[in-house]
Formats: structure tokens, C-alpha cells, sequence
């Protein structure tokens, strides 16, 4: 893409060649590792599907292209422009289930290939795996400068869900939400406020267990009442 910004401040490495017990456990890694490093990896693909899989596949949070919705034939005073922090970042790593005691496939994104070779006793592990690089596309390589961690919805969510417990218990008792977020700033945690209302919206969504308010009310008010009122014949 010709209109990225000059990179003058490249990201870090990319989690290291490891293996892990789970992908849950590579997972959390890997939220660990790429905001100390100035990105942000996110899931992009479960094989073979996402029900059953021995392959998982992550991309830079900044990996998709940006598809602008803006209105076309719309006067320029009048035109919503839209913005985007998607580059196209081509960089990909993967995660995959090994059977056979052997990385076959497995790549290093640095010039000597002698880091293919890891411990032979990975049968049952999930090893972690870069992409070949393709042409001109190197999926090792940031097309970005490096970002802070405040920059990427999944950090500030992830940052907030270590303060969830306290922050609900706050709202429970009346504190508004625009003060919660100034009790985490002042933590040092670099969010917005729709995160903190997303936090909140997400505990509402989990007491209502999937009911709208309504259904969730009707459900508990039909539960308190006794069942032999229930079965008994309304008398006209």
C-alpha cells in the first residue's frame, strides 16, 4: 500500500518459535507478547473447521484492508468521511497440534534456517509456526510503525478485564460509568469510555443469559409463581 506512513519506528519480534501444552495457553502468550512489542495478534482462522481443529491461524489486528462505507454521490460538504487504522499487515503466525514429534513446515523468519530445529518431544504440543514468505509478501514483516497498547480494542479489553470484578461492583452500587474510567486511567490503563460501557454491556448480556430485559422478566416472574397457580383453572 503507497499511502502507509513511513515506518521510523518498526514493531518487535514476533512471539518466538515455542510449544505450548494448549492453544488456549499460546493464546495467552501471544496477548502477552505482541502489546510489549507494538502490535496486536488476533485469531483469523481455526482448521480445518472451527468446531474441530489441530491448526490455528493469527494475523496482525491491522491485517484486513479497509472497505470505506461512505456514501457515493454525496456533495463533499455533506460527505461522513471514515477512517481506518487497518494497513493490510501481512504478518501471520500460526499455531499448530503436532503428532509426530517433528515441525515439518515450520519456518524462521530469520535468515539462518538452523532455527527450524526444536526439541524432538512435541507429540501432543502446539507449536508455534511462521508463514513461508510469497512473492513480495513477507507474513514476518509489520507493514506499521509500533503501536501502544491503547491503540487496539482487544488490549484495552483485555486490561479491563482484570479490573471487571470491581468495576461491576462499583456500577452496581450507583457509580457512574464515566467516573469508573477515571478510577482505571488514573491506574494507568489507557482505555475509552465504550469500553467501559462494553464491559458493562457484556455483564448485563451474561446475567440476561442471551434474554432481552423483557424475556428475562417474564421468564423470572413466570418461575415465582407457584406451579399448582399455574395448573389451576381460572375461574370466570
Amino acid at each position: 500500500m503507497s499511502d502507509l506512513a513511513p515506518i521510523n519506528n518498526p514493531c518487535g519480534p514476533l512471539p518466538p518459535l515455542t510449544a505450548f501444552n494448549s492453544w488456549e495457553e499460546a493464546h495467552a502468550a501471544f496477548l502477552l507478547h505482541a502489546p510489549q512489542n507494538g502490535y496486536s495478534l488476533v485469531i483469523a482462522k481455526k482448521q480445518p473447521s472451527a468446531q474441530s481443529f489441530d491448526s490455528v491461524l493469527f494475523r496482525c489486528a491491522k491485517g484486513r484492508n479497509f472497505k470505506s462505507k461512505a456514501a457515493e454521490g454525496v456533495h463533499d460538504t455533506e460527505r461522513r468521511y471514515t477512517g481506518t487504522q487497518l494497513t493490510g499487515c501481512p504478518v501471520r503466525v500460526k499455531v499448530k497440534l503436532r503428532n509426530l514429534g517433528a515441525i515439518d513446515g515450520a519456518v524462521s523468519c530469520a535468515a539462518d534456517s538452523s532455527d527450524k530445529a526444536m526439541s524432538p518431544d512435541l507429540q501432543g504440543r502446539w507449536v508455534v509456526e511462521y508463514l513461508e514468505t510469497q512473492g513480495d509478501t513477507d507474513y514476518c514483516a509489520h507493514n506499521h510503525n509500533w503501536q501502544e497498547k491503547g491503540a487496539f480494542a482487544l488490549n484495552r479489553r483485555s486490561a479491563l478485564e482484570q479490573e471487571k470484578e470491581g468495576l461491576i461492583l462499583s456500577w452496581n452500587r450507583g457509580v457512574r460509568p464515566v467516573t469508573l474510567l477515571t478510577e482505571v486511567r488514573e491506574k494507568g490503563l489507557d482505555v475509552a469510555a465504550s469500553d467501559i460501557y462494553n464491559l458493562i454491556n457484556r455483564h448485563r448480556a451474561e446475567d440476561l443469559d442471551g434474554l432481552t430485559p423483557i424475556q428475562w422478566l417474564l421468564k423470572v416472574t413466570i418461575l415465582e409463581i407457584p406451579l399448582h397457580l399455574i395448573n389451576s383453572p381460572i375461574a370466570l
